[in-house]
């Protein structure tokens, strides 16, 4: 196997780290086989809204931010009523970030199902015993 070296012919830490996770990635696909005959899934609006979701999260998070950067830096002292303000806009803020999170999570889920089908290596079921099924003379 070919060890990478630095400059100074030591070992680099990133290149054997890249070598053992590329290994590994390797030796757990051995285990799975390509379905024969299956036809990948051309891609969609799944990988359309995974470039945009940066974009949306920056974009929705504009106001709430924008207002909590006003009230912190336009006062000197906060009311109560302007805390609330910023606790309501850290909630909005809060909520964003997940739904954009669960729409990415989504679109993942949707680019690995339309990928490659693996199968498993068969499992031989054991011999069925009739017995096991009649009921019991009452």
């Amino acid at each position: 196997m070919h060890q990478p070296t630095n400059a100074s012919g030591g070992n680099s830490g990133k290149a054997c780290i890249e070598l053992i996770v590329e290994n590994a990635i390797i030796q757990s696909m051995r285990y799975f086989n390509k379905l024969p005959g299956f036809i990948k899934t051309p891609s969609g609006i799944e990988w359309i809204l995974l470039r945009k979701l940066p974009l949306i999260f920056a974009a929705c998070a504009a106001v709430p931010v924008t207002a909590i950067l006003l009230l912190y830096f336009g006062n000197q002292t906060l009311d109560p009523e302007q805390l609330k303000t910023i606790y309501l806009c850290l909630g909005i803020l809060f909520s964003i970030f997940f739904f954009v999170g669960a729409a990415a999570i989504g679109c993942i889920v949707v680019m690995i199902m339309k990928g490659p089908a693996y199968v498993a290596d068969p499992y031989e079921l054991p011999k069925e015993n009739k017995k096991l099924e009649q009921y019991p003379n009452r």
